[in-house]
């Protein structure tokens, strides 16, 4: 059967888009299995945000634990975020084992400086060299305990320093032993003129505006180099959105104008997500069974 990289590199060689749905948790990542997402994400930043630190102030620790809480409840492939590798060439090994045995199919990581600053939210980006990088991505392949765990580097170098940079930056980190590169084009041009020239399977953000500004559809993007897509940060905001909502609701008037039939529905289908019917039915087996 092989483990979660070789699930990834499964869908990924079928040669159609891969939707990955970010989750925060793994409750969001149940769900996202539930509605048949074949893979997930798990953003740095949305531990981050959480936690209530941000991805400048997140550990390497603290991404494993949330890894490991999500692979243990889901089957579907995870990439998740590494940010800089937490360091130099010695702490990108580190946190490639640490991933990869909490279960991650693959790791994303990227050419910001370290430590990594919360400007980065403000759109400043300071990439360290590009053979710092190149070093750091060597670590992390010859890290790998399994060949199929996927390394994906990623390069801020389209916003900071330009298409031609992006394309150097991508081809070296390709030879440098990643699998696939996050880079993304501002024009469905660029993102073709990105694959062709760097030669390796490319990965972006499903974000609103970016996909649709290539003037293709989602499942086809596959078809111009991107195989897969990372949706960061959908399921956060929409659940900090309508948890303030009713927050604000609950504070003004003493209650909320939820459904009654309707929370009992998603009550329902919470208690599914997490499995509950399976723990009443060996309850009912063992220590709640009717007395004789």
């Amino acid at each position: 059967m092989g483990g979660p990289g070789r699930k990834l590199r499964e869908l990924i060689g079928r040669g159609e888009t891969v939707l990955a749905a970010g989750c925060y948790d793994p409750l969001t990542a149940k769900l996202a299995e539930r509605l048949g997402f074949e893979a997930a994400y798990l953003g740095a930043g949305t531990v981050g945000y959480i936690l209530n630190v941000t991805e400048a102030m997140i550990t390497v620790t603290e991404m494993a634990t949330a890894i490991r809480q999500v692979t243990q409840k889901t089957r579907i492939p995870l990439i998740v975020d590494g940010a800089t590798g937490f360091g130099e060439p010695l702490h990108t090994m580190r946190t490639v084992r640490e991933y990869e045995r909490a279960g991650a199919a693959a790791i994303e990581i990227e050419d910001q400086i370290v430590p990594k600053r919360a400007h980065h939210h403000k759109g400043v980006e300071h990439l360290v060299p590009l053979e710092a990088m190149v070093d750091k991505v060597k670590a992390a392949v010859a890290a790998r305990e399994d060949a199929d765990f996927i390394i994906i580097a990623r390069t801020n170098a389209m916003r900071n320093e330009g298409l031609s940079q992006a394309i150097e930056r991508g081809r070296a980190y390709r030879q440098a032993g990643a699998d696939m590169i996050l880079v993304g084009g501002r024009t469905r041009e660029e993102a073709e003129l990105l694959h062709r020239e760097i030669g390796a399977p490319l990965v972006t953000f499903a974000m609103p505006g970016m996909v649709e500004r290539l003037n293709i559809a989602v499942k086809d993007m596959a078809k111009i180099g991107y195989p897969l897509l990372l949706e960061p940060h959908a399921a956060l905001i929409s659940a900090f959105r309508a948890v303030r909502d009713t927050m604000r609701e609950l504070k003004e008037t003493g209650t909320t104008s939820l459904d009654p039939a309707e929370v009992t529905a998603i009550m329902q289908e919470i208690n599914q997500a997490v499995d509950l019917p399976d723990y009443w039915r060996l309850e009912e087996l063992t220590v709640e069974k009717p007395a004789r």
